[in-house]
């Protein structure tokens, strides 16, 4: 059995955004869409989650249990109780807003894994990522 997840304690929360949304903003940022130099967006859901949310995502998607131990993980100098952002600015001038939930981001991750499990474990993937 693997060892338990360790976790900071509760009340850590982020705004965690799948990265095809991300790759996404970042296409449109870079298109045609004029923004000035050092123009600053939050590329994020604004909605908040916690340690907790994310692992029951994974528990979700992975159909099975995830031991954690809790409070065991020390928490960054960085650290602070809440991340959000405020996508406001980016939907108004890039037309753009995160469409995948945590739920679905993690769903979609997870089945990523599953596909290229094979590639990953003979090495395959890392070579190609590497050329």
């Amino acid at each position: 059995m693997p060892s338990p997840i360790p976790l900071t304690k509760p009340g850590f929360r982020r705004d965690l955004v799948f990265v095809d949304d991300v790759v996404e903003a970042l296409s449109i940022a870079a298109g045609p869409v004029l923004l000035d130099p050092g123009e600053l967006l939050h590329i994020g859901t604004g909605v908040q989650s916690t340690n907790e949310d994310t692992v029951h995502a994974i528990e979700e998607a992975c159909g099975r249990r995830i031991a954690v131990s809790g409070t065991d993980y020390p928490p960054r100098d960085s650290d602070t109780t809440n991340w959000v952002c405020n996508p406001a600015k980016a939907e108004r001038m890039l037309g753009w807003r995160a469409r995948h939930s945590l739920a679905e981001g993690i769903a979609k991750t997870v089945q990523w894994m599953i596909a290229t499990r094979d590639a990953y474990q003979s090495g395959q993937a890392l070579s190609a990522a590497s050329s």
